[in-house]
Order: C-alpha cells, then structure tokens, then sequence
C-alpha cells in the first residue's frame, strides 16, 4: 500500500513508512523512544539548545583556528588551522581522495558521507561558505536540504550534517585567514 502523510514539524508531504522527513530531518515517529534534539536559533547566528545553552565546547584549540568542526555524536573537535579551502569527505582503502578534513575514522562511510561530500571556503572578509559537491546522500545546513555546487554562507554554531554525520561549525572571526 502506498500513501502520504504530512510532516508535523515542516508540512513536507512524505511516504507512509519513512522514518525521517526528507525536507527538515526530523524523526517521524517519536513513538519508538528515539529522541531528537531541538535548536532554535537565536541572536542571529549562535544556535542554542532548547534548554538556554551555547552548543559549541569551550576548548583552547578551537580559540586559536581560524575555523573548528565540532563532531556532535562523537564529541571530537577537529580545527582548521591552515589553508582557505577544506574540501571534507571520507578516504577509501586503495582509492586516491585528495582530502582536507577526512572522515572515514568517524564513521564517516557508516554515515553516508561521501568521498568528495563538501567544501568550506574561508574569505579573507571574514565569510565562510559552505558548498556541497555533489554528495550522494546531500548536505544539510541548519537542517535544510542545500543544493549542490551553491555555496551558502556558514556563520559561528551553525549545524551541517553530511549526510547523518552531524557537526557544528565554529569560527573565530579575529583568527581568519586574510
């Protein structure tokens, strides 16, 4: 049998069966004991849990990188400290991928990410963007779908999932690369 239903939370008409809504990601059927984490965004662009508090960790590394990528399931900070360009993705055992941020030790591949997935783009303004190359299983900023090869602007605490793997970009505007 076949048949629609209507997300509660974006008003995407999805099919009867699917588990997560293809338009805003949430899980449909809370019912199964899954629980989702709700942001709401707030002072432009620092997003906030529903409980009041600032997401990104406090860590000395992220002070000092221009740009940090925060793991959010596996709590792993990764810092960009060089460069203006990070093409991010997952390597694969015998396949040549020319990578800057690799994810294949965090589950990268169990998670959908691509070999090629994104890229983030430091300008010497103060402005990063976001572009997602193509990926297979799509790039989410703040929880909307991004189309591929469009950059979008990535502010301090914005969450990007490649995929299912979930982080949070933190940027040091003082410490961008001119």
């Amino acid at each position: 049998m076949t048949g629609t239903f209507i997300c509660q939370n974006c008003g995407h008409s999805e099919y009867l069966g699917a588990l997560f809504c293809s338009e805003c990601g949430i899980h449909l059927h809370p019912e199964d004991g899954a629980t989702t984490q709700s942001f709401k965004a707030q002072n432009g662009n620092i997003l906030q849990d529903v409980d009041g508090e600032i997401s990104p960790p406090k860590n000395t590394v992220a002070d000092v990188a221009p740009v940090s990528l925060y793991l959010m399931d596996i709590e792993i900070l990764i810092p960009l400290k060089s460069g203006h360009d990070f093409v991010m993705g997952r390597s694969h055992p015998g396949q040549q991928v020319d990578l800057d941020v690799d994810f294949a030790p965090h589950d990268g591949f169990e998670c959908g990410v691509s070999r090629k997935h994104a890229k983030l783009k430091l300008q010497g303004n103060g402005q990063v963007f976001l572009t997602d190359l193509g990926s297979a299983n799509g790039t989410r900023l703040n929880g909307k779908k991004m189309f591929p090869q469009r950059a979008y602007p990535v502010f301090h605490g914005d969450i990007v999932a490649l995929g299912k793997l979930k982080l949070q970009v933190l940027i040091q505007k003082q410490n961008l690369i001119s």
